[in-house]
């Protein structure tokens, strides 16, 4: 039996070779896995904080010191930058341990894998348009 489609190319789905597969959590690449979340737990807490002052000086006070337009531009691309991370997480490091694997094997071929691909590019392209974004917010008078 081939593992190879045209349409599909070379398939993990009912590979004799994967049905044995046994994960183990103590591997190096499953340690290395774990340490991303220890920076982006201090990220995650910016970003509350920043979405915490923005709903109470800008949207609840009005007040006139925050510039709403500049805080909005950096709280999304913080989120963006949330979702670049947990997509290219699980597009890099969750299958570089293993953890995917018998997952993989016991799916039939659907698209959330394309699904998870799609919403890394969609996440890529806007962090490289909020820089810019935020320069031409920041030095024009919105009114």
């Amino acid at each position: 039996m081939s593992m190879e489609n045209d349409d599909l190319g070379v398939i993990i789905n009912l590979n004799a070779n994967y049905s044995n597969f046994h994960f183990n959590f103590l591997t190096v690449p499953v340690f290395l896995s774990v340490f991303p979340f220890i920076y982006i737990i201090p990220t995650c807490c910016v970003i509350f904080r920043i979405i915490h002052v923005y709903i109470e000086k800008g949207i609840r006070k009005n007040d006139e010191t925050v510039n709403k337009s500049v805080f909005l531009v950096i709280i999304l691309s913080q989120v963006t930058c949330l979702g670049f991370f947990l997509s290219d997480y699980i597009i890099i490091r969750l299958p570089s341990t293993g953890i995917m694997t018998t997952w993989c094997y016991q799916q039939s071929p659907n698209r959330f894998l394309s699904l998870i691909f799609t919403s890394h590019i969609y996440f890529s392209y806007p962090l490289m348009i909020y820089p810019i974004l935020l320069t031409v917010v920041r030095f024009m008078p919105i009114h």
